[in-house]
């Protein structure tokens, strides 16, 4: 993203933090795919619970603003909020089981149409990354995430989550090596 539109940002949160209603609408639609985007890795292919934490995050993000002091990035404080919606959706969705009883495991379903071999090769190796990433926690599936897809930094990561840069390090350690495993256990070796 280009240094006019990171600053565009800033100043659409600076207005929306004071009340402009107009000023909010505009950075939710700027912001709206990235929200979407990081809900859907920490949902681990699950749509629905997805839609709620972007929505929750969105929600957030509204309650959040006149907070927004402009000392992080915007996008360090957007995935800070994203971060809190995605822990408080899990907290409901446990709390959510625990009172219904266990659920029935889900059947994969099969897609309507195969397609080419290659496509089906893709989709199936998507698939296994979405179950492998769903054997991650919330907190594991967030910084992986954000550090590989988002390429947000250590630095920038630490301060998203609030602790410290070697704390980071070491849970994005872990949580590479029990995807790894996962990915493995899949039959996907990664070098």
């Amino acid at each position: 993203m280009a240094k006019e539109g990171v600053e565009g940002e800033a100043e659409l949160a600076a207005r929306a933090g004071g009340g402009d209603s107009a000023a909010f609408d505009e950075l939710a639609r700027r912001l709206w795919d990235r929200i979407g985007r990081y809900a859907a890795a920490a949902a681990a292919g699950d749509p629905e619970l997805a839609s709620r934490i972007a929505q929750e995050s969105l929600v957030r993000l509204h309650a959040a603003l006149p907070r927004f002091r402009g000392e992080a990035s915007l996008g360090t404080f957007v995935y800070r909020v994203c971060a809190i919606a995605a822990a408080d959706a899990f907290r409901r969705l446990a709390r959510e089981r625990r009172r219904l009883g266990p659920l029935p495991e889900e059947e994969e379903l099969p897609s309507p149409e195969p397609g080419p071999e290659e496509a089906a090769l893709r989709g199936e190796a998507a698939a296994a990354l979405r179950r492998a990433l769903g054997r991650l926690d919330e907190g594991e599936r967030a910084l992986v995430y954000l550090k590989e897809a988002e390429g947000l930094g250590v630095a920038e990561l630490a301060e998203s989550f609030g602790i410290p840069e070697g704390t980071v390090k070491s849970r994005l350690f872990r949580a590479r090596a029990k995807l790894k495993a996962a990915l493995e256990e899949e039959g996907y070796g990664i070098d």
